[in-house]
This record gives structure tokens, C-alpha cells and sequence, in this order.
């Protein structure tokens, strides 16, 4: 009996091994394409982001042409796989202003604050309210008023209170 506790602790300790070398490949995932530092230091100092993108489909024309990212120089494509018919996937690394990057994100944020807003300032918002579909519900009356005894908050009623 003594000798089957021993194999159950040595398979306990082999379970282990096996879950922490799985989980150091997870850790391992995020610099599968790492930035050589060189080239990292030197487009942060430039002011320029950089991003790995692979060739497939047009997704280069559409990053290069399209839009305002340009090749970085002096780094080679990396192989990240291939496609259906076999040829490879090539990641290239591109970089792109940082001022640019963050208009982006502003326009990109105003375009959504402006499509919450519409939700609010529809005329018939009260209506939708009334029947469910007002995304703010706050603003219906049908709603339980906090001086009420109710336990459970934002019950709707069958009526107007």
C-alpha cells in the first residue's frame, strides 16, 4: 500500500509538470513576434507605433494604401503559417503616427458618443420607455421610485405609478 501511495505522489508530480509547461506556453504566446528592441526604441523615439500584419487577402494594401501605416525598413517578413493553398503567410511589421493612431481613436469614439446619443434623442423615447426598449431606463416613470418599500430594485409595473 505504501508503494502505490508513492506512484500516486509521483504522478501527482508529474500532473504538475505537465500543467506548468502548458501554461509557460501561454505566457510564451504574446512574443511570438517580438519587436527587436533596437527597431522598437527607434520608432518610439521617431513617434511611430508599430504592428505586425500578415499579407493575406488585401489586408497589406489596405494598412499601406488605404490607410496611413508605411513598411518599417530593415525588418524581414516572418513566416506565421500558410494559407489554403499552401503558400506562406507572411506578418509584416508597419508602423503608423502616434498622432494619427489617436485621431483615429477620437473620431472612432465621437462616431460612437454621437450614435449613443441618438438613442436618447429620439422623439419617441418616452414611447419606446413605455414600452421596454429605452435604453435609458432611468428616465421611464414606470420604473419602482426609490422611497418605495420594494426590496427589489428595477421591477417593472403593469402601470404608470
Amino acid at each position: 500500500m505504501d508503494n502505490s501511495d508513492e506512484r500516486g505522489e509521483a504522478r501527482a508530480q508529474v500532473e504538475a509538470q505537465r500543467r506548468r509547461r502548458r501554461g509557460d506556453e501561454a505566457l510564451a504566446a504574446a512574443e511570438r513576434l517580438p519587436i527587436p528592441p533596437e527597431v522598437k526604441a527607434r520608432l518610439e523615439a521617431e513617434g511611430l507605433v508599430p504592428r505586425w500584419v500578415n499579407d493575406q487577402d488585401n489586408r497589406m494594401h489596405r494598412f499601406t494604401v488605404q490607410d496611413d501605416y508605411d513598411p518599417v525598413p530593415d525588418v524581414p517578413p516572418v513566416p506565421v503559417g500558410t494559407d489554403k493553398a499552401g503558400q506562406p503567410i507572411l506578418a509584416h511589421l508597419l508602423a503608423k503616427r502616434r498622432d494619427f493612431i489617436e485621431e483615429d481613436r477620437d473620431k472612432a469614439e465621437a462616431r460612437r458618443k454621437e450614435r449613443e446619443e441618438a438613442f436618447f434623442k429620439r422623439p419617441d423615447a418616452a414611447d419606446a420607455a413605455g414600452q421596454g426598449s429605452n435604453p435609458n431606463p432611468a428616465s421611464a416613470p414606470r420604473y419602482v421610485a426609490p422611497e418605495s418599500k420594494i426590496g427589489r430594485a428595477n421591477q417593472v409595473l403593469g402601470g404608470d405609478i
